[in-house]
Order: C-alpha cells, then sequence, then structure tokens
C-alpha cells in the first residue's frame, strides 16, 4: 500500500448525519436525574474500612505466602527405572511378535481356473428343432 492512500485512510474523516448531535444531547438531557448524581457523589466519597480482625488475617496472610509452598512431589529412581523397564519391555514383545508372525496364506494369491464356462452352442437351436411341421 502506498503512504499516500495510508495516510488518506488514517486521516478520513466524515460528518455525522445531520441532527444527530442534538438528539443525542436531547436523549442525555432526559436521562440525566438529579438524584443519580447525588447518589453517585455518596457512593463515590465512600470509603469502607474492614474489621480489624479481618485486616490483620489479611496481612498475615499476605506476610506468610512464602511458608505455605508446598514441596514439590518427588518420584524415586526406583519407580522410573521400573517404569523404562516395563516400556522397553513391551516394546520388544511387540516387534517380536509382529517379525515372528508369519502367515504363508496372505502372500500366496489364489489360483484362477481356466473353466472356459457353459457351450454356447447348446443354446443356438439348429436348423429342424426350431420348426413346426
Amino acid at each position: 500500500m502506498s503512504v499516500s492512500l495510508k495516510n488518506k485512510i488514517l486521516q478520513y474523516e466524515t460528518a455525522p448525519p445531520a441532527g444527530t448531535w442534538d438528539r443525542l444531547s436531547l436523549q442525555l438531557d432526559e436521562e440525566f436525574s438529579a438524584v443519580d448524581s447525588i447518589l453517585s457523589s455518596r457512593l463515590e466519597n465512600t470509603i469502607v474500612e474492614p474489621p480489624r480482625a479481618v485486616w490483620d488475617n489479611i496481612v498475615f496472610a499476605l506476610d506468610n505466602v512464602e511458608e505455605k509452598k508446598a514441596p514439590a512431589k518427588v518420584i524415586p529412581m526406583v519407580f522410573k527405572r521400573i517404569a523404562v523397564a516395563a516400556v522397553l519391555l513391551g516394546a520388544i514383545s511387540l516387534i517380536t511378535v509382529y517379525l515372528l508372525n508369519n502367515n504363508n496364506d496372505i502372500s500366496q494369491p489364489a489360483e484362477v481356473s481356466n473353466n472356459p464356462g457353459p457351450n454356447l452352442e447348446s443354446f443356438i437351436p439348429s436348423n429342424n428343432q426350431g420348426r413346426i411341421g
């Protein structure tokens, strides 16, 4: 994309339809309520302090985060060796079964007989057979 086209696209502006800003202003004026602004200012300035016991528990929990780390589960080397031996034994047994399984029935193709089928001359009538009288 050329630089001038990119600048045109980035700097492109369109004016909103006529009367849009007026309708938006009217809608905001209709929705505005003085009670809402009073309630909003009260809630904005409200501060709720947690009870002292709760705050002490929070501070204690934050200070003792490092002490609660659970130790990592360690798998002893004996179990790792047993697992590796089981995998190797399984792989060797599968390879042995695959290599020693010789099916000669599958390797030989089926024999095709040279039977010519029915004789076509028996279906064709001779000159004497099909006549009446």
